[in-house]
């Protein structure tokens, strides 16, 4: 019976953290159908407190995101650019657009339709409502600026400099953007940490929830991480805020960004298990 209530308590803690990391999909919680003599009050009850329907990070419930970007595409010369990238808007907010001092956005436009760009704090910003926009604008410069902020919640950049595919740019931690001069920025080594905490659900199918702990230093580039996983296991769902995906051997491989990142994975097993130990990482 004990046994029983064990793995019972231990489903229950594994389906609640899957239930809880579940938004990541940027799926908003579900509404609950109102009754017609309630619905008219909606608008009422919601006012000034619109971000209780927009989605929370993977890992704390408590951290509420309505404007989630998406991909940053900036194609640069030495004269001019220009930028493109949509927003799902979870509530009507202003945004961070590229630019700032000595690379203000010109002709911005929301959906193609022209928008007015205010600064705030030096940097530029437009007002989105809720929905999913695309947003342009470009740039007009006699001389390519060395730097280029962006905004912070960005997670992917593509970036062409002259035509040039950059494959892996360099962003700091301020979420600046370098575009020239980067051996002038002080670099570590590259190296990367890590500790991997895994916790076992008796369940069935028998399931192992893995908690990683990354620790990285120097340039934004490609880690491999090898036989992370315990044998016999099919992974099941994976949150991660770096770009990840598994190799055809079950290899890690991800775009490691320099930072303490977590990562989330939940696995089954193929058969129940008579020996559960970790492969060798080395």
């Amino acid at each position: 019976m004990k046994s029983y209530m064990t793995g019972l308590n231990c489903f229950i803690k594994c389906f609640g953290i899957i239930l809880m990391i579940h938004s990541i999909g940027l799926a908003a919680p579900p509404e609950t159908p109102l009754p017609s003599n309630l619905a008219q009050w909606k608008e009422w009850v919601l006012f000034g407190k619109e971000d209780k329907l927009c989605p929370t990070h993977y890992n704390n419930a408590q951290v509420i995101q309505c404007m989630w970007p998406t991909k940053l595409q900036l194609e640069l010369t030495a004269s001019s650019g220009q930028f493109i990238q949509e927003w799902y808007c979870f509530k009507e907010d202003w945004v961070q657009i590229p630019g700032g001092k000595g690379s203000w956005p010109d002709q911005v436009t929301i959906d193609n339709k022209t928008s007015i760009v205010v600064d705030a704090k030096g940097l530029p910003s437009i007002y989105l409502t809720k929905g999913i926009h695309q947003v342009k604008g470009q740039f007009n410069w006699t001389r390519m600026p060395e730097t280029l902020p962006v905004t912070k919640s960005v997670g992917l950049i593509s970036l062409t400099i002259d035509h040039k595919k950059i494959d892996f740019p360099q962003i700091d931690n301020e979420s600046t953007l370098w575009l020239r001069k980067t051996s002038r920025i002080k670099q570590d080594e590259d190296r990367l940490y890590l500790t991997i905490y895994r916790l076992l659900c008796d369940t069935i199918p028998m399931q192992m929830i893995h908690y990683i702990k990354l620790s990285i230093s120097g340039n934004e580039r490609e880690e491999r991480l090898v036989r992370i996983l315990p044998k016999n296991l099919i992974p099941l769902q994976m949150n991660s805020a770096l770009p990840m995906h598994f190799s055809n051997n079950g290899d890690i491989i991800l775009r490691a960004r320099p930072g303490q990142w977590d990562i989330q994975i939940t696995t089954r097993f193929e058969t129940m298990p008579e020996i559960i130990e970790p492969e060798s990482v080395i």
